[in-house]
């Protein structure tokens, strides 16, 4: 019944995809989202993220945050291109 995320500790991943044709260029969003894309031929073969793999791997979280009750709870994550 409420928003946000309950009370605790959090590890944070951080991704974001486009679509791709065979060739490796992206595929043209027309509502904000890659999935909802109609290529005008079925030229998509994968989705490609745009953030490196560090920030994304699962079994070695970078980020950790505490969500507390009444807390501000706002959490700045820096990111590198590396």
């Amino acid at each position: 019944t409420k928003n946000g995320a309950m009370t605790g500790e959090y590890d944070v991943f951080v991704d974001k995809t486009i679509a791709v044709d065979v060739a490796g260029n992206p595929i043209k969003e027309e509502s904000g989202d890659p999935m909802a894309a109609q290529p005008v031929q079925s030229s998509i073969t994968k989705i490609k993220s745009l953030i490196p793999q560090k920030y994304r791997d699962k079994a070695k979280p970078l980020f950790h945050v505490q969500v507390e009750k009444g807390g501000k709870n706002h959490f700045v994550l820096e990111l590198d291109s590396k």
